[in-house]
């Protein structure tokens, strides 16, 4: 059985991964180098299949941060994609 305290951290676990997922989506869609997007996406699939393990732990369906998620977009139209990925 997995104690309260156990279960609030994988389900904080869950929702960065499910957030990291949309947020390397949409850089991947940005991106115009295909290497980049490659990478971009792998990473993007690798977050999106964390966050179904921790789904299959939790039981529970969470929400993305969207917050943090459009920060890490609106820091890497600014600053670029180098800068941003560096601050995740």
């Amino acid at each position: 059985m997995i104690t309260r305290e156990i279960n609030d951290k994988l389900i904080f676990a869950q929702r960065n991964e499910i957030s990291e997922y949309y947020t390397y989506s949409w850089l991947a869609k940005r991106t115009k180098d295909e290497n980049n997007r490659k990478v971009l996406e792998n990473i993007a699939n690798e977050e999106l299949r964390h966050h179904k393990v921790l789904q299959s732990i939790t039981k529970k369906e969470v929400k993305p941060r969207w917050f943090w998620i459009y920060r890490y977009r609106l820091i890497a139209r600014i600053f670029g994609l180098s800068f941003g990925l560096r601050l995740m």
